[in-house]
């Protein structure tokens, strides 16, 4: 397992300050749909939301936090490395309990009690994917899930972002994202779903697999959905 150093936080802090400071709500997605959709299926593996206390840990500009507020989690909190933005997101929108800093560093969850609901959307790449999903594990309550979306390392496409961010972009292949999962103690189940982008997209931008606990995928999807609940 290759650990997260101070350069690599330090590019992640710089790139995602200047994304945060345009004007794109679905940062660097590729379009508003693909993030609607994205978050869609996180809320589909997820379950219900009401009464539930829910952590976002990789929160980008809170429209996944606020919507769990929306839905009514009876308790919010949003971690991100972009700190303008948590600034910003404390006075707008109290409710929520904003964190700047790593979704890795165990830190940014001192005091924070054990959720029904860990969300880790579009992060688990930038960061040390076996100790991460560990750290978050540890804050699943029982009979909580543990809810994910990451890009798969044998998509073409994904292959062409490692080759952009070198060594700082790290996304799991299926099996590695598999044994990780695997490996998770206390858990009653686990599974994947591939999402992979449709040729015809006017309806929906990714077709998704059903849940599945393979860990050959062929062909290669674009992302991974993981859910993992706790006994």
């Amino acid at each position: 397992m290759r650990a997260m150093d101070g350069a690599q936080e330090t590019y992640w802090r710089t790139y995602y300050a200047d994304v945060h400071r345009g004007d794109a709500a679905w940062l660097d997605y590729s379009n508003e749909r693909v993030q609607a959709q994205t978050f869609a299926l996180a809320l589909e593996a997820a379950g219900p939301v009401a009464e539930r206390p829910c952590l976002d840990a990789g929160c980008g500009r809170g429209h996944f936090a606020r919507a769990l507020l929306a839905l009514g989690a009876s308790r919010v909190t949003a971690v991100d490395i972009a700190e303008a933005t948590i600034t910003a997101l404390r006075r707008d929108v109290p409710a929520v309990d904003w964190r700047a800093g790593s979704a890795a560093d165990a830190a940014v969850y001192d005091g924070v009690e054990p959720c029904a609901l860990v969300f880790t959307i579009e992060v688990l790449q930038y960061v040390p994917l076996e100790a991460t999903l560990r750290l978050l594990w540890e804050r699943v309550a029982p009979r909580g899930r543990l809810v994910g979306v990451v890009p798969n390392r044998d998509c073409p496409i994904v292959a062409k972002a490692i080759a952009k961010f070198d060594t700082h972009y790290d996304p799991p292949t299926g099996s590695r994202l598999a044994a990780a999962l695997d490996s998770l103690p206390g858990r009653a189940w686990w599974a994947l779903r591939g999402m992979s982008f449709q040729a015809d997209q006017r309806v929906a931008p990714y077709a998704a697999s059903e849940p599945s606990t393979r860990t050959d995928w062929n062909p290669p999807p674009n992302r991974f959905l993981l859910v993992a609940e706790r006994t």
